[in-house]
Parts: structure tokens; sequence; C-alpha cells
């Protein structure tokens, strides 16, 4: 097959891709049911940034690896929000500061996905863009994200924001992935027969 074309790397890539595709299936969806779910059983609706809300448009999530869950709330929500995480089992690793824009968490049933609760997208020294975090958290969509209801952002604002984020001085679309990223979104609204609004995207991006 074509992997055949990669020579000695392709058995260490094949035990690594099957490391990635155990874990979206067996722990993605406990990390997004421990993240999102007591979140929205007390009435807060957290928007999923990347990550999950991609991993389920590939062919398989396991295509998809990621090391965190990023989690966008306003910053009137983030205390309460932060406390019933903490009673769900999940652990401040680093808390938000004056120039950072997320509280990071763990949880020992996940060890290996860290759970990132945004109320903003850049810290105030390396602000790029005017990309509004709420505006973004307005444009949420209801979604189910490997058998947890959840909330996305809505098509036009989520292809704007994956690219920005991508773009980022210190990203400067490093990773492939971030391309491979948007282009998934794109095919997978396109087989799901819905309409990407491009000038909405523009509208958008110029005015980030």
């Amino acid at each position: 097959g074509a992997t055949a074309a990669l020579g000695p790397s392709e058995a260490p890539l094949r035990a690594l891709a099957d490391v990635y595709r155990m874990e979206a299936h067996l722990l993605l969806p406990r990390a997004v049911a421990l993240a999102v779910g007591p979140l929205t059983e007390i009435g807060l609706q957290p928007g999923i940034l990347k990550g999950p809300a991609l991993a389920i448009r590939y062919a398989d999530p396991g295509l998809r690896p990621m090391a965190d869950i990023d989690l966008l709330l306003p910053h009137e929500e983030h205390v309460r929000a932060l406390a019933t995480l903490d009673a769900a089992g999940w652990h401040v690793a680093r808390s938000a500061h004056h120039d950072s824009y997320d509280t990071v968490l763990t949880h020992p049933d996940v060890p290996s996905l860290a759970l990132e609760l945004h109320f903003g997208l850049e810290s105030g020294s390396q602000k790029v863009t005017t990309l509004d975090p709420i505006a973004l958290w307005r444009s949420r969509r209801p979604i189910d994200c490997l058998g947890t209801p959840a909330y996305a952002l809505s098509l036009e604002e989520e292809i704007v924001h994956l690219a920005a984020h991508a773009g980022k001085p210190h990203h400067s679309f490093l990773r492939l992935i971030w391309i491979a990223d948007i282009a998934t979104v794109v095919a997978s609204a396109e087989e799901s027969g819905a309409v990407v609004d491009w000038s909405r995207v523009s509208e958008l991006a110029q005015a980030e």
C-alpha cells in the first residue's frame, strides 16, 4: 500500500497511529464528558475550541490528536465554572493571571488530556487581532461531541478562529495539522449540506 513508501518509518508511524486511535475512541469521549458535562448540568454553555470539535469531523477522530481540550466561557462565569470543575475532580495546574486568558486543569481519570478553560484568546502582551472571544462564544451552536451534548462555534467564526490561532506570531502555521483542520471543517460542511458563507468569513477576517 501507500504506507510502504515510508520505508523503515512505517512501523513506528503505524504504532503511533494506533495509539492516537485508541486514545480518541476510549479516552477522548470520557474527557469531553468530564469537562463539558458538569458545566452544562449547571446551565453553563461552554464552547469547544478546536480539539474534539474538530476530531468529530475527521474520517476517524484518531486522525486529529490533541494534548488538551479548550473551552470558552465569558469571564464572569469563570469562577463558577472552576468551582464546578473542582467538584467534578479537576485540579488547577496553572491559574489565570494578569496577562493570561485561561486556567489549565487536569483530571486523574484522563491524565494525558489537560483542560484549558478560556475567557480570552490572546494575552495582552501578545494580542495581534481584534477577534472578540465573547462574539465567538455568542455564535455557539449545539452539537453532539462524542456522546456529550456540547457547543461549538458557528461555521464561519470557527474558520476565522482556526486561521487566527494558526497564524499567531509564535505559531506561524508551523503545524500542518492546523491547515488540515480548516480543510476538514470546510469539507465536512459541504458533505453535510451546510453552506459556508464566505462573504461572512471575509467580513470577520477583515474586521479581525
